[in-house]
């Protein structure tokens, strides 16, 4: 059954310090069949871990691009544990066009599948900071914040 919507939460409440606030904690990300991406990062409001968006995006992929990610989600294996570590987690859902949802979860690791996955995602869609699933993002001020 061909994918109709994927929706990644990717979230970093272990790696970031709830003393920082202004840091982004969670990121959401959905990707429609037609192209659609919405995207929502969320930050600290206070020291009780309630968060609130600050940053919201929408744009528009290719055909190619979005069967692209599609395709490369896909790969990403079933059953993993969804625990907390260092580095935050992920899971993504996968809708098809009868609304069944497979759910994938995992650790951000910086393995060869996570960083493979995410880097070509990267590539496809345009938003700056994604955390997405490999634990090695960019940050405002030019760095690359990579755990092991």
């Amino acid at each position: 059954m061909a994918v109709k919507e994927i929706r990644l939460r990717s979230e970093l409440f272990s790696f970031m310090d709830v003393e920082n606030p202004e840091e982004e904690i969670e990121q959401h990300l959905t990707i429609g069949s037609d192209g659609s991406v919405e995207f929502t990062a969320l930050q600290y409001v206070d020291r009780v871990a309630n968060v609130i968006p600050v940053r919201t995006l929408k744009t528009k992929l290719s055909p190619e691009d979005t069967e692209g990610i599609f395709s490369l989600v896909e790969e990403l294996p079933d059953g993993q544990t969804h625990e907390k570590s260092e580095c935050g987690s992920w899971d993504v859902q996968l809708f098809d066009e009868n609304g069944t949802r497979r759910t994938r979860k995992g650790l951000m690791m910086d393995d060869e599948l996570n960083r493979r996955v995410s880097e070509s995602m990267r590539l496809l869609i345009p938003i700056d900071h994604l955390f997405l699933i490999d634990a090695r993002f960019d940050v405002p001020d030019g760095d690359v914040v990579a755990c092991d």
